[in-house]
């Protein structure tokens, strides 16, 4: 295709769908951008639509979403810790307190 501009359209409805850019386009046919950018518009909003129903759910529960939030943060220091430790050890530190 010798429009890039459709040719994107034309990507982002089959990363969407499954569906090949080539077989999108047949279906389209002459019906022109404006039913392609339709087309395309129900593509997306039906791939995410599980992502939103999915946010609205935590959004709705803050202290959740918060308990997520800590338990990750509290993880990841655990596994900073681990590093620097050995880093200290690997460079004759170790005997050096944590800061």
């Amino acid at each position: 295709m010798n429009r890039p501009e459709v040719s994107n359209l034309l990507l982002l409805c089959s990363l969407c769908t499954g569906e090949a850019p080539d077989a999108i386009a047949e279906q389209i046919g002459d019906k022109g951008a404006s039913a392609l950018k339709k087309r395309l518009m129900e593509a997306v909003n039906d791939y995410f639509r599980e992502m939103r129903r999915r946010r609205s759910q935590f959004a709705a529960d803050e202290a959740y979403v918060w308990s997520v939030l800590r338990a990750g943060n509290q993880r990841a220091n655990q596994i900073a810790d681990a590093t620097l430790d050995d880093l200290r050890a690997c460079m004759g530190m170790a005997c050096y307190p944590r800061t």
